[in-house]
């Protein structure tokens, strides 16, 4: 499928810039170039000349429009013209800013789901699960390897097409706030943290170990304040996810509090507590691949 075409004045209006070119009616551009070395085709290119403590993508116009290209947003213009006058020079105040415009104008023309994934650590792998479970059933866009900086996140965008159903792009990594029950994480390859586990109690930690020290769990990890179930009294936040060896299935564990019983008590949690939790299972009931169990230990999992 090919990519979306933008006219020149099209790229001059969304990025802000002032257009010097000696044929703006004829631009077409299809395909972003940041790096001088990655050309693969310079028609339909555009190089934006991003600036660095080390280094200054204006030094590398002259190369590369020796190999075709023609289309550049710059931040400066002075002999340019003169010693290029095929080339379309788009002018900004700042070449990244302007990356991250065009991406994001690009972004509005598809109405599919996109997920961003952020946090300190085990994004990529987060992603990469995330595309197993589900590719066989959509046609995922996804970021390359781990473009997840301010440069990477506009490069994953822009490979959106009309063939698309879905977007897993990562994000920038967020602070994380440690206390006295997060888990020292001793086995990253079963959890998106490499390692800290923030947690909220004493039970959610002892929870935590259990689930690294198991060999009958293949992946944990918990689910972040941003993961909600609506439900008619309010939105509802379970507490973990997790995959067990040889089992397709992801269980999302309700409670990991503390009741004072073996077992995970309902009725000694709050009234809404306990409305909110009838309704999780109601909609995890919906979904072949998930199971829903209110526990406070791991061993009630596997039994």
């Amino acid at each position: 499928m090919q990519h979306r075409k933008y006219t020149g004045i099209e790229i001059a209006n969304i990025l802000q810039a002032k257009l010097v070119s000696p044929n703006p009616e004829d631009i077409q551009v299809f395909d972003i170039l940041i790096d001088s070395r990655r050309l693969i085709a310079p028609e339909g290119a555009i190089f934006f000349a991003l600036q660095s403590k080390r280094n200054d993508g204006h030094l590398y116009i002259g190369s590369l429009y020796k190999k075709g290209v023609r289309n550049f947003v710059v931040s400066r213009l002075n002999e340019e013209q003169e010693r290029f006058p095929e080339a379309s020079f788009f002018v900004v105040n700042s070449t990244l800013t302007a990356l991250q415009r065009l991406t994001s104008e690009h972004r509005k023309h598809f109405n599919i789901p996109v997920i961003g994934i952020t946090g300190s650590n085990g994004k990529t792998i987060v992603k990469e699960w995330l595309f197993q479970l589900m590719h066989p059933d959509k046609n995922i866009v996804r970021s390359p390897k781990s473009y997840n900086s301010q440069i990477g996140v506009p490069l994953s965008v822009w490979q959106m097409n009309e063939t698309h159903e879905m977007a897993l792009f990562e994000a920038q990594e967020l602070e994380v706030y440690l206390n006295d029950y997060s888990f020292t994480v001793s086995d990253s390859s079963k959890t998106i943290y490499e390692e800290f586990v923030p947690l909220d109690s004493g039970v959610e930690s002892k929870f935590a170990k259990d689930c690294e020290s198991s060999d009958q769990i293949k992946f944990y990890f918990k689910l972040p304040n941003w993961f909600k179930i609506p439900t008619p009294i309010g939105n509802y936040n379970p507490d973990w996810a997790l995959v067990f060896e040889d089992d397709k299935k992801i269980y999302f564990v309700a409670e990991t509090k503390d009741t004072g019983t073996p077992q995970v008590d309902l009725s000694k949690l709050g009234g809404d507590e306990q409305m909110k939790i009838k309704c999780g299972k109601a909609h995890f009931n919906e979904f072949d691949d998930l199971e829903y169990k209110v526990v406070n230990k791991v061993g009630q999992l596997i039994e």
